[in-house]
């Protein structure tokens, strides 16, 4: 059902048409293309009913997707939101068309995946988080911990196994979100594995000799941290982190930092940089 009266977004070359509608989740805005439409100002409501119904299969995946009745209202701003919300970009394969959906980011972790009618029809972007990525966990003696200067090499041993492990967090909706995942040797993608929870187990690690090799900042599609399937923006990190800089702490002082350098079958951290 449709109430209300249309607007068009003119902030730039894609011009978009606006709705909003409630759902368990919260509020939702959706945004429609308009360059099949045929008009540049407010349509008229018959206008606006005609030109929305170039776009009724695309709300009928929507729905069955969330399992939902949608009743559409216009909006007056058909732009991103803001912060608080995450946006979805479903490009249509068949007609290249982009239709956004914006989510309470409080509420990204409690849809549902896009099913398999979405994947198969659209190509589905998210948006990208800063994540961090511990590479490794060591401990180290004092006497190596004293060889963290410049110009020295810290081995991740981490990486000379078959399967590199490291543990990947971010912020959703200010609550850390944080998961087991296993490195590509070749440095280019990532897999996610379970999500961590605090169990209240103390720490084995001797805390004044533990050190850690952390990358910040990284940027991976919000699907990456939620688990979602085919279809979606795949965890590929390309050569972000061979042109990152690594933190090397200690307990959780940085004392030192790098870049990542290949060393036989793994990598090690090239010191350039010490922290005082």
């Amino acid at each position: 059902m449709i109430t209300n009266q249309a607007a068009i977004n003119n902030s730039d070359d894609d011009l978009t048409i606006g709705f909003q509608f409630n759902t368990p989740y919260g509020l939702f805005l959706l945004t429609l293309p308009t360059h099949s439409f045929e008009y540049s100002e407010l349509p008229s409501t018959a206008e606006y009913i005609k030109s929305l119904s170039i776009y009724e299969a695309t709300l009928q995946d929507i729905e069955d997707w969330l399992s939902l009745g949608i009743h559409v209202i216009p909006v007056n701003n058909a732009g991103h939101p803001g912060s608080g919300y995450i946006q979805l970009r479903f490009v249509d394969r068949r007609t290249k068309d982009v239709i956004s959906l914006y989510i309470p980011e409080i509420s990204i972790q409690k849809i549902p995946p896009p099913d398999r009618n979405i994947n198969e029809k659209y190509v589905v972007h998210t948006e990208h988080l800063r994540t961090n990525i511990k590479l490794s966990s060591l401990e180290l003696s004092d006497e190596d911990i004293q060889h963290l200067t410049v110009g020295s090499i810290l081995l991740l041993t981490e990486s000379f196994l078959d399967s590199w492990h490291i543990e990947i967090s971010t912020t959703i909706a200010l609550i850390e979100k944080v998961h087991s995942g296993i490195l590509d040797k070749s440095l280019q993608s990532l897999s996610f594995g379970q999500e961590k929870r605090s169990t209240g187990e103390v720490i084995k690690l001797n805390q004044h000799n533990s050190v850690h090799a952390t990358i910040d900042n990284i940027s991976l599609p919000i699907a990456c941290h939620l688990g979602w399937g085919e279809g979606v923006a795949e965890c590929a990190i390309n050569s972000q982190i061979i042109d990152s800089v690594i933190t090397i702490t200690l307990g959780k002082s940085p004392v030192a930092r790098g870049n990542m350098v290949k060393i036989s079958d793994g990598y090690g951290i090239y010191i350039n940089s010490q922290d005082h």
